[in-house]
């Protein structure tokens, strides 16, 4: 009889073991366990509260390399640009999601003066889809109208808790002409609050 609980209670472990194995974690800062499937959790209203990117680019020009890093951060809907040189720069706008299971993102930008006037909003809508298979979906595409975007493009997503995404890539772009080399690098990392 012992054997038996024994015996039942190991299978009951290594069936629950399975079963919670597809509720763990995908992205780096996943929660580790989660009840809700990763549509479910990307779908809904997203507020953008941090943003965070260094850019290094290096310039060639005839022989001569100079070397510009630039950095921006995000909080309570201030972008601050600071240069190599030590400018400093700032923005204010706010940017909202809004992701639907059926693959459709909306995408909103409102931008404000420095006395919190609204200068104008932009929205557009596209497409998202998982750029990943089966169970793993740990990285997203998004396709909106406009190269300008900050948002389109192909992001891994580092977070994916049911009230906040952290959505991260790298970035390369090599420009050459004639007597032109330009290289530039970064990593980009934003930050979408759920409502």
């Amino acid at each position: 009889m012992k054997n038996i609980k024994l015996y039942s209670t190991l299978m009951l472990l290594l069936i629950s073991a399975v079963g919670f194995q597809s509720c763990g974690k995908k992205g780096e800062n996943d929660p580790a366990i989660s009840f809700k499937s990763r549509d479910t959790r990307l779908a809904g209203n997203w507020d953008l509260v941090g943003l965070s990117e260094t850019e290094t680019t290096v310039t060639e020009r005839n022989g001569t390399e100079t070397s510009t890093t630039t950095s921006r951060s995000y909080s309570n809907g201030v972008e601050e640009r600071t240069s190599s040189s030590g400018n400093v720069s700032t923005s204010n706008y706010e940017i909202k999601l809004e992701i639907s299971k059926d693959g459709t993102i909306k995408y909103t930008m409102e931008a404000f003066d420095n006395d919190g006037k609204s200068t104008g909003v932009t929205t557009v809508e596209g497409d998202w889809n998982w750029t990943t298979t089966g169970k793993r979906k740990s990285g997203i595409n998004i396709e909106l109208p406009g190269n300008n975007n900050p948002i389109n493009g192909t992001w891994d997503l580092n977070q994916l808790k049911n009230k906040e995404i952290i959505f991260s890539r790298s970035e390369y772009q090599k420009t050459t002409n004639s007597n032109l080399v330009m290289t530039s690098t970064g990593e980009l990392s934003m930050t979408f609050q759920g409502k």
